[in-house]
This record gives structure tokens, sequence and C-alpha cells, in this order.
């Protein structure tokens, strides 16, 4: 389940939910009713990456955290297979995230550290590398969730240079994630060419089919980043190039379609003019997160907080903070 991930990322239509569900029935036992603990482990992981890619928030959570409390429940277990523990954690914290739930999410990122801390001299040097991605992408993920942008920006150079030191040893793929994570916390901050550094690395990319859910959002951002620079000729120059990219890996869905069109609308015209459009892109993407299969593209991007910036004045940080203060964020 989790190489099929991998490939397709989240579903975007009912055609693909019925593939990854008919996917995972096909290869799931059929006779799981006595399993050993690892059975159990290895039952609720493939469940939560089944979930995980169907976007059922409430039931990928139920097996992640079914995944920590089967070790937890058996504290022998944490010994043999630390690694194993961890990355179960790494997933719960990742749903949490997802569902904006910050009590929850707290507890077991404080569990998370606790235990790379305490058991730091039970790693051996892939664990160690483990517990530093886990660790560090449920860090920014905190600082998404508390609009800490300053401190996420700050914490940077460290998180890279430790990727640097482990780049024979870091799936590519992780390395994707933190550089769409920088690149989105440089863009909360205002200082787009800073993102715009780190999601060209990623359209740079030779593996166009690795990760292909955070290579169509990379182009994305970036074509909006070129946008709050100014860059109008780059942007209308490059909206084409993305559209094309869309349409050839199917990843044409219509918040993308929404925003390419609010940007070769709008990119030439004068700041001033542009609150009404900003409006009208607005109600239109609520429109749009209606069908449920068309909300996946605001897992990568705020889009509902970046034009209450444009609306209403704020920055990043005020915006997120006035959206957990009505309880929309």
């Amino acid at each position: 389940m989790y190489g099929l991930y991998l490939r397709m990322g989240h579903v975007k239509n009912q055609t693909e939910y019925d593939y990854v569900e008919q996917y995972f029935l096909e290869r799931l036992p059929q006779d799981s009713t006595e399993l050993s603990f690892f059975g159990e482990v290895y039952k609720a992981q493939a469940y939560v990456w089944c979930h995980f890619t169907l976007q059922n928030w409430r039931r990928c959570y139920r097996y992640a955290k079914r995944w920590v409390q089967l070790f937890l429940d058996h504290p022998k277990f944490q010994t043999l297979e630390l690694d194993l523990f961890i990355k179960g954690l790494h997933n719960l914290l990742s749903v949490l995230y997802y569902n904006m739930d910050r009590t929850r999410f707290y507890q077991y990122f404080a569990l998370l550290e606790e235990i790379v801390e305490e058991r730091k001299e039970d790693f051996n040097e892939n664990g160690r590398i483990y517990a530093f991605i886990y660790t560090e992408l449920a860090r920014i993920n905190m600082y998404f969730l508390e609009a800490n942008f300053a401190e996420g920006v700050a914490a940077i150079p460290h998180i890279e240079q430790e990727l640097v030191k482990y780049q024979d040893r870091v799936d590519e793929h992780r390395v994707f994630t933190f550089w769409y994570q920088f690149a989105c916390l440089y863009f909360a901050q205002g200082q787009y060419r800073e993102a715009i550094k780190y999601l060209q690395r990623i359209v740079n990319s030779p593996k166009l089919t690795l990760r292909e859910d955070i290579q169509v959002f990379a182009r994305l951002l970036k074509l909006i980043a070129h946008y709050e620079l100014g860059d109008r000729d780059h942007v209308d120059a490059q909206i084409r190039s993305v559209y094309r990219f869309l349409l050839k890996f199917e990843h044409m869905q219509d918040v993308q379609k929404a925003v390419m069109d609010f940007l070769k609308e709008s990119v030439y015209m004068n700041r001033d003019e542009l609150t009404p459009h900003f409006r009208k892109l607005q109600t239109r993407l609520e429109t749009i997160a209606q069908n449920p299969y068309q909300r996946r593209p605001f897992l990568y991007l705020d889009l509902y907080t970046y034009l209450r910036t444009k609306i209403e004045g704020l920055s990043m940080e005020e915006a997120v903070k006035l959206r957990v203060s009505e309880g929309t964020y």
C-alpha cells in the first residue's frame, strides 16, 4: 500500500478510490482472527496506508492509534522493533496534523521526542536517521499548526545540514517532502525567492513519477510565488507549461484549474484592482470544496488562508491565528 501511495498520492476521484479499495481488499488475508503481535501491527499498518491514500482520516486515525497502542501495551516489543514503533508514531502524527487535532498532536509529539531521547543508544544508524526524519517532519507540522513560521524558517539550515549528512541514506521522496515544507515555510514568511529555490529543486528532478502529488503542487506554488514577486512575464509563460504537466499526469482537478484561471486573468492587473478577483476565487474554491474528492489540493496548499491575507490585508501568521480562534483552521 505504501508503494502505491508513493506512486499516486491521495486519490482524486471515484475511479481511483475504487481502484485503491479493490487493490487493498484483494491483498488482504482472508483469515486474520488469530494474529501474533507483529501480525496485528502489520495489519494496522496496511489499513493506515489504505485509508491515508483514500483520505479517510477518521479510519486512518483509528488504525494509526491502534498501531501505536499495541507497542504501548506491550513495552517489550518497543525494544525489539523500535524503528517500527516510531514509524507508527510518525503516521499517527501525520493524521493528527491533517485533522488539525492540536491537543493529541502535542501529546504524541511529546511522546515521540521522549522516546527518541531516552532510547537514542538503542537505535542503529538507520534508526537514528529515521528518528531524525520523523521528529523534524512533525516539528515542521507543529510550526504550521502554531503559525510559528519565523521559528520554522530559522530551523531550516540545521535540518538541511543533517539531510546532506545523511543524503546517501534518506529516500528521495523524504527529501522532496522536506523541500516542499521548507518552501511553504518561506512562502508563509513572504520570502518568495527562497521558497522558489526549494520548489525549483523538486521541479528539476528527472524522476517525474516520484511523488507526483508534490511535483504538481510544487509547480503550482512556484507560480504563485512568482506572482507575488510581480514576475508577470514569467507567470504568463509558465502557466502553459504547468497546465501541460497537470494534464499529462492527470492532476488537473478543479482547484488547480481555478487557481490557474485566476493567475492567467489577473497577472497583468494592477494590485489595487485585485480584491474582487480574490473574492471571486475564494467563492469558487468554497464551491469546489463541497466535493470531497476535490479537497485533496488543500492538503498541500493552504489557499483559504492565502486568500484571506489578500482580501483582508493580513500576514499569513495573523490569518492562521484568526482562523484558529474562529474554529475554521
